[in-house]
């Protein structure tokens, strides 16, 4: 049932198969190896020599020596027959093959053969199903093994994904602003601090560790990063305004009435419109007999008795209804022809 030579398929980026090769306990035995380079054949060309290393399950490590061999297709092979040290204790070693050509080396994964007693067959007897059952036994356990392994490294994986993950969220957490720099606070990496208008960043964990003296940038602790710019002196002295007055010009202030004495605000629209609007009014009155308004004298003079009323105009002019304004009170002075007074109501 067992056999004494297996022909295996082996890559040197791959794990082998599955496929567990069974030998009896100091009987005959060969591996030959077919190699592949990633899934093409390997070129042995160069070959020099080929090292089989066997670690038996005491940790004794056995080391033999295989040979180049050309299959009846073509095919270049290493083909190593066991020497029976490799074979002296029942159990799964764990085998492995380098191959030497010219200055390079290359190795394919190790992997196990199974070395059973002399008197294994005997022990259970010659039955074909049960021998194949053994096999069957052994590659599930092979497969098995791998599938636990493959799960260890799975899972060594994901943690070491998750120690990346809560690095990252703890440099994303410290890179913060702290606030002005103080020696005896104790900064996290990352960290950010002001002084002197310069901001810089924690390179480590500290405390008592003073900050670079500028023009130095960086020393173990910490490192620059934005310097603080010039202060903005040597400029103007700026506009100065001042508030308007009647020799100097500057701010002027609204003022919305006709009864302020300042020298210093103005009237507004709204009131300048107001007072011509009065004045207009005011002036289209013509004086008569009757009411007070615009006369035009045709003399030089205007006589006024003490009622207010014209009763005298130089020059033989009449007291009847003309363009001017008539004044109340003491007579007025003399005027050019066209002159105008006003009337005090």
């Amino acid at each position: 049932m067992f056999k004494n030579e297996y022909i295996l398929s082996v890559d040197i980026k791959k794990s082998m198969s599955t496929i567990i090769p069974i030998f009896v306990q100091y009987d005959s035995a060969t591996l030959v190896f077919k190699i592949y380079d990633n899934g093409k054949a390997f070129d042995l060309t160069d070959f020099t020599s080929a090292e089989v290393s066997h670690k038996l399950p005491d940790g004794t490590v056995v080391i033999g020596y295989g040979a180049l061999e050309t299959l009846s297709d073509g095919i270049k092979t290493i083909r190593y027959t066991y020497q029976g040290n490799e074979m002296s204790q029942p159990g799964f070693v764990s085998t492995s093959l380098s191959v030497y050509s010219a200055d390079k080396k290359v190795s394919i994964l190790p992997f196990k053969v199974e070395i059973v007693g002399d008197t294994y067959e005997e022990s259970i007897g010659a039955s074909p199903e049960i021998g194949i059952l053994q096999q069957l036994i052994t590659s599930v356990s092979g497969v098995s093994g791998q599938a636990t392994q493959a799960v260890a490294s799975a899972n060594q994986a994901v943690a070491q994904a998750n120690i990346a993950i809560n690095n990252a969220q703890a440099i994303a957490d410290n890179t913060r602003s702290i606030g002005a720099f103080n020696l005896s606070t104790a900064y996290l990496k990352n960290n950010i601090v002001t002084s002197n208008g310069s901001s810089w960043i924690a390179l480590a964990n500290t405390q008592n560790n003073p900050l670079p003296t500028l023009p130095t940038i960086q020393n173990t602790w910490w490192r620059l990063l934005a310097q603080k710019g010039a202060d903005g002196t040597g400029g103007g002295t700026g506009v100065t305004v001042v508030d308007a007055s009647t020799t100097e010009k500057g701010i002027v202030q609204l003022n919305n009435t006709l009864t302020s004495t300042s020298t210093s605000q103005a009237v507004t629209a709204a009131q300048a419109k107001l007072l011509n609007d009065n004045l207009t009014t005011h002036t289209s009155i013509v004086a008569t007999t009757s009411q007070a308004g615009h006369v035009r004298p045709d003399g030089t003079t205007i006589i006024i008795d003490s009622n207010g009323i014209i009763s005298s105009v130089g020059g033989g002019g009449s007291t009847g209804t003309g363009e001017g304004i008539i004044v109340s009170g003491t007579a007025p002075p003399l005027l050019p022809t066209g002159g105008i007074w006003y009337q005090v109501l």
